[in-house]
């Protein structure tokens, strides 16, 4: 399984990628610099370094796309990840409110949004 993550906030979404498989954070500069730490009551994982992809190297489709932003970075976010939006992409998005629905709706279909009635 292909997966991107867009947004910094779901950067711990990787810990589960298998070996082979691609995660994709528009923070993995972030990453690469200081690692993943997830802080748990079941215990801390410091120092994860989840394989990482730049949005600029973005050449392939993804089976799924998670998409955690802030609203005014939005349309960033939609330019970063268009490359890697196929036939069979679906976004996953975790924004607040609903207004981010329509948008993403318009640009790669409702098809593609799940979520989206």
């Amino acid at each position: 399984m292909e997966v991107a993550a867009i947004g910094v906030e779901t950067a711990t979404v990787s810990n589960g990628i298998k070996p082979g498989e691609r995660f994709v954070s528009l923070g993995a500069h972030l990453l690469h610099e200081g690692g993943l730490v997830v802080k748990s009551p079941a215990g801390d994982v410091t120092n994860l370094k989840p394989p990482t992809v730049t949005a600029d190297k973005l050449d392939t489709p993804y089976d799924l796309i998670v998409l955690s932003c802030k609203a005014y970075d939005l349309q960033a976010a939609i330019n970063d990840l268009t490359p890697a939006v196929g036939p069979s992409t679906r976004i996953l998005p975790l924004l607040n409110g609903i207004l981010h629905m329509d948008i993403l709706s318009s640009r790669f279909g409702a098809e593609h949004i799940l979520g989206e009635t």
